[in-house]
């Protein structure tokens, strides 16, 4: 939906019809693209292939309009704006045979992967967030590690906050208890990290704050 301030619906446009069969996990989400290009990238999963959410990029124009369409079976967490504003980065994770791995993508702005780089640094880690943490190219990356996957679903779980230059390797690094990470940048270099701090059968989500050093 296009709407106004007042939530005022200017133009809808039909993307991709919801597949009855299964029920995708929330995370569809729009980056808007900067001036002077209108419209925005979109991604979310929008199918399934052989039991794997596959998720799809839409580039769309300024009404909403498909305008180019990447089809994928990665799973995207999230997505900003790179520093100059020419591409974006986005991360997720790969599953392979009793691993998960981090992994980032680079895109330009119609939605192409450029490069991916993969992140085998525990047996479990799947990347949930991504905020730019400096004006060079730099990021901050949160992350989700559990200890183990049983018949109930993940153990206890860690977040671990990966500071990256922006070829994309660790410069420093950091670790709390909890899981579903996500972040945002606050300004003045400063970051807001929402995870769930509970046990696997309670939930107590919490905000944490870090400077540029994870502090």
């Amino acid at each position: 939906w296009t709407l106004t301030p007042s939530g005022q619906v200017i133009h809808k446009e039909l993307l991709k019809k919801k597949d009855d069969s299964y029920n995708p996990p929330p995370g569809t989400f729009i980056i808007p693209l900067p001036e002077p290009k209108e419209g925005a990238i979109v991604m979310g999963p929008f199918g399934k292939l052989s039991g794997i959410h596959q998720w799809r990029l839409f580039r769309v124009d300024g009404r909403g309009k498909t305008v180019a369409e990447l089809k994928g079976i990665w799973s995207c967490r999230s997505a900003v704006l790179t520093a100059d504003n020419q591409g974006i980065l986005a991360v997720g994770n790969n599953v392979g045979i009793k691993r998960m791995y981090g992994r980032l993508w680079r895109l330009d702005l119609d939605g192409k992967i450029l490069s991916n780089k993969t992140y085998e640094r525990r047996t479990l880690e799947s990347f949930n967030g991504i905020a730019l943490a400096d004006d060079q190219g730099g990021f901050i990356i949160a992350e989700e590690s559990p200890k183990a996957i049983n018949k109930f679903g993940p153990g206890e779980s860690t977040v671990w906050l990966l500071r990256c230059d922006r070829e994309g390797e660790v410069l420093t690094e950091t670790s709390f208890p909890g899981r579903h990470p996500r972040i945002r940048a606050l300004g003045g270099q400063q970051f807001a990290v929402l995870y769930d701090a509970g046990t696997s059968l309670s939930t107590d989500s919490r905000v944490r704050v870090v400077d540029l050093q994870l502090k």
